[in-house]
């Protein structure tokens, strides 16, 4: 059931209720759909980089270091670009930073296709990366904003889970690439698959309207009376009037002292600081796990012998390919389970379940790697890696990214989004950096040893920092107190 709003009869609640209470229509799968676009490239830059691994390990004589900071490159971009792209929506406004993300990505998805030397190569992946960490916080806080109380819980999880989308087509072109240009020069063409996406979602983005939200914090509210009324036209007669009863006053509201109310030092003070942390810590920790497992799927796969040691390398290739891509549609499975799992559930519930089904999914596989379920191997070792990715899209992958932009007020809420998401890069880095080289010297069973410990600690983490549900209700709600609200669940 939805908790509404404290009451106030001031003319900005009067917008706010226009948006929170509105219909959901095509005008919102719109605005849904395009605010996805970076997410869908962040799973499809994943996994086309992971397909490109072995061939660009030949061209180039990577060692497994190398590998492992060649594949932290592209993550590793979106560290400063999570912290600028957050920064940057709260002061610049949402869209045009929606709109230059994307130009960045497709920049550096030019430059690493035509990359002659591993140096250049990295640089157009941590272009990429950057372009991706700044589009993170931005869509998050973008459709939390617009969209309707009842409607945001599965918008905000269904914005996530268009990373699995994106997987599973980079997947499918990938596989699609390899058949039809068989030659080591492909990857060029993996690599440049992202750029092309990314110039056509920036084309696509210069139809979106700016934030009402927004333009309220910043007194600009006939703008957006203007921005609502272009989206739900049969709304303009009540949304001027409420704009111009409002003139230009902003719209303001923090819980931390006011004259800190939009500074950055606001979420570490006492009622953002557990906040803050619950944001951005299970999300470092899950990954950790997800990043270094997701990237070297097709590597690990490989290593357990689900390919024909006797083909040739593009052959080797696209056959570990085709075993990632069984496994990855579990992360479709996982997202749209997300859906439901999550408001039934409650937020808090659905991570730390989640965290603990990434853990089974591990420990299946290493049953299958000691020799113990022998000779049904290849059977737990698939099975393990579909809960694994089943779980984790399911719950705290939804959950990690869903979360902040309801605990944090407008003019914090894309940098509060933004330090969460570059503290899950953080993990991210350190999940591809570090795996290759465990891989390396204690080989699979160590890499899925951790990957286990990693996520009970991030189930333990999520239960220890909250212990309690997040409620669906206005984002201005979570500003009339300080301590997280105890319900039963989010229906």
């Amino acid at each position: 059931m939805n908790t509404p709003a404290p009451q106030d009869s001031s003319p900005h609640q009067g917008l706010l209720d226009l948006i929170d209470q509105a219909t959901l229509d095509r005008s919102h799968a719109r605005l849904w759909a395009l605010a996805s676009g970076g997410t869908l490239l962040n799973g499809m830059s994943l996994m086309l980089l992971g397909i490109a691994l072995p061939l660009l390990t030949v061209k180039f004589a990577l060692s497994p270091t190398e590998q492992g900071l060649l594949g932290a490159a592209l993550v590793f971009g979106s560290v400063p670009g999570a912290l600028l792209g957050g920064f940057a929506a709260d002061r610049a406004g949402r869209k045009p930073v929606f709109i230059v993300d994307m130009v960045l990505v497709a920049l550096g998805a030019a430059l690493a296709a035509w990359a002659q030397t591993p140096l250049v190569l990295a640089a157009g992946l941590l272009l990429v990366g950057f372009g991706i960490g700044v589009d993170f916080p931005v869509s998050g806080t973008y459709v939390a904003e617009w969209m309707p109380v009842a409607s945001r819980p599965r918008a905000m999880v269904a914005l996530k889970g268009s990373q699995a989308a994106g997987m599973v087509i980079g997947a499918g072109a990938g596989l699609a690439l390899l058949d039809a240009s068989p030659a080591s020069e492909v990857w060029r063409l993996l690599l440049g698959c992202t750029g092309l996406c990314a110039v056509l979602i920036a084309l696509a983005r210069l139809t979106l309207q700016e934030s009402p939200r927004w333009l309220m914090l910043h007194g600009r509210n006939l703008e957006a009376a203007h921005a609502l009324a272009s989206i739900l036209p049969h709304l303009a007669g009540h949304s001027l009037r409420h704009a111009q009863a409002a003139g230009t006053a902003r719209h303001v509201q923090t819980l931390a002292n006011p004259a800190h109310a939009m500074h950055v030092r606001s979420l570490l003070q006492t009622p953002y600081r557990r906040r803050t942390a619950l944001s951005c810590l299970p999300w470092l920790l899950m990954d950790i796990a997800t990043y270094g497992v997701g990237l070297f799927t097709p590597v690990i796969l490989a290593s357990l012998g689900l390919n024909d040691a006797g083909a040739s390398l593009i052959g080797r290739d696209a056959a570990a390919t085709r075993g990632s891509t069984l496994v990855d549609l579990a992360l479709l499975a996982g997202a749209v389970a997300s859906l439901y799992f999550v408001p039934w559930l409650g937020a808090i519930r659905a991570q730390a379940i989640g965290f603990a089904g990434m853990v089974c999914g591990m420990l299946l596989m290493l049953l299958a790697i000691s020799g113990l379920a022998s000779p049904h191997s290849l059977v737990w070792t698939l099975s393990g890696f579909a809960l694994y990715n089943l779980a984790m899209y399911a719950g705290p992958n939804a959950t990690t990214f869903a979360l902040p932009p309801v605990l944090f007020p407008t003019q914090l809420r894309a940098t509060a989004c933004g330090i969460a998401s570059s503290m899950a890069k953080v993990g991210a880095c350190i999940g591809i950096l570090f795996l290759p080289m465990v891989r390396e010297q204690w080989g699979i069973a160590a890499v899925l040893e951790l990957a286990a410990i990693i996520s009970l600690s991030g189930c333990i983490l999520t239960l220890w920092l909250s212990g309690r549900n997040i409620p669906v209700r206005p984002l201005e709600y979570h500003q009339t107190t300080a301590s997280l609200p105890e319900i039963p669940s989010i229906r």
